[in-house]
């Protein structure tokens, strides 16, 4: 059985675009990568669910207030290079999240440097297309350089497809909006603010595949952020943290980055950028809590993103800062990484199976 990823990168380190690894799923090997897309810092991509399309932010640099931008591109079925259909201003600085609503007909995007989150509608071939919603950010944490002002890293649907979360790196807070998924409209109105403990900044997070639980990764404070989910009211409360590496440490060298369950929801991972890691965690099946199970050195520095294949037996690592590619096999019944194999790639940044 083959499959094959995607994976975009930094152009700034030596990236070209977005490339497609082809993967021996048997027997755990990369069989090749190439380049399918040139492109300015795709350092975040997101699939449709139709599989036809994928997106891309441009992470373009802030400096001198410069806009970002997004792509829209048509993945082909022969296996080839991706088609670029548009390109379209992100409406804010340092776009560095996204994803297509379950209907396939919106694009939700966070402007890390501001000025928040938007919506935007998609056509009908793919391409990006109006704004339809969007919503400016405010505030700031304590964290002198780090939190002067809001950084939504991420936005993320509820189970249910009618609320967004966003994970604001510089409030220190989970924010969840009402979202329509017909219009694509974000409402104030529906707005509920969690804040976490100061000098935690939230980056991306996961729901449980039972819907009862969100797992947020805080950058800043090295910790796992565990919420209930109450499904009939959208809210979340019960909140409680986790070491993203099992142990307290200094926050400058641990930076948890992303966070993934199984499929079966049983198994908890989290990549760990200073201590250059997957960290495994148990999951109790009735409070949710994360138990550390082991670390997992994956071979290189900088694990920013990962991914699980849609079969449930691969962990595919994108180490931004040297090493390339990790590929590991996934225990079915503990859920324990064992190295496959390792494919050098310039600073790649995040990765998804189609």
């Amino acid at each position: 059985m083959k499959t094959h990823a995607f994976i975009g990168s930094y152009t700034r380190q030596g990236g070209e675009g977005i490339y497609r690894a082809d993967i021996d799923c048997e027997n755990g090997r990369i069989l090749r990568t190439r380049l399918v897309a040139r492109a300015e810092d795709p350092s975040f991509i997101a699939l449709h669910p139709s599989g036809c399309f994928l997106y891309a932010v441009n992470e373009v640099s802030a400096a001198g207030g410069a806009e970002g931008s997004v792509s829209a591109y048509a993945t082909g079925q022969d296996g080839g290079g991706l088609r670029l259909i548009n390109r379209a201003p992100s409406r804010g600085r340092s776009p560095a999240h996204l994803m297509v609503d379950a209907a396939g007909k919106h694009l939700l995007l966070a402007n890390y440097n501001g000025p928040g989150v938007c919506v935007f509608r998609l056509a009908s071939d793919g391409g990006v297309g109006p704004l339809v919603s969007r919503i400016n950010h405010t505030g700031s944490g304590p964290h002198p350089t780090r939190q002067r002002t809001p950084h939504p890293h991420s936005i993320i649907s509820a189970p249910a497809g009618t609320t967004a979360f966003v994970s604001d790196l510089g409030t220190d807070e989970v924010i969840r909006y009402d979202y329509n998924p017909g219009t694509g409209a974000l409402s104030e109105f529906g707005i509920r603010r969690t804040r976490i403990a100061p000098y935690s900044g939230p980056r991306h997070g996961v729901f449980h595949p039972s819907g009862r639980f969100l797992y947020v990764a805080c950058e800043l404070s090295s910790e796992i952020a565990v919420f209930d989910y109450n499904q009939e009211t959208g809210e979340i409360d019960g909140l409680r943290t986790a070491p993203a590496t099992g142990r307290r440490e200094d926050a400058t060298r641990t930076a948890p980055a992303e966070v993934k369950t199984d499929a079966a929801g049983r198994f908890l991972y989290v990549s760990n950028r200073g201590a250059d890691c997957i960290s495994l965690f148990n999951i109790n099946e009735a409070t949710g809590d994360p138990t550390f199970v082991e670390n997992v050195s994956t071979g290189g520095a900088t694990p920013r993103h990962f991914a699980l294949d849609p079969s449930g037996r691969l962990l595919l690592a994108a180490n931004q800062d040297g090493g390339g590619l990790a590929l590991f096999h996934i225990a079915p019944d503990t859920g324990r990484l064992r190295s496959a194999c390792a494919e050098p790639l310039p600073a790649p940044s995040c990765v998804r199976f189609a």
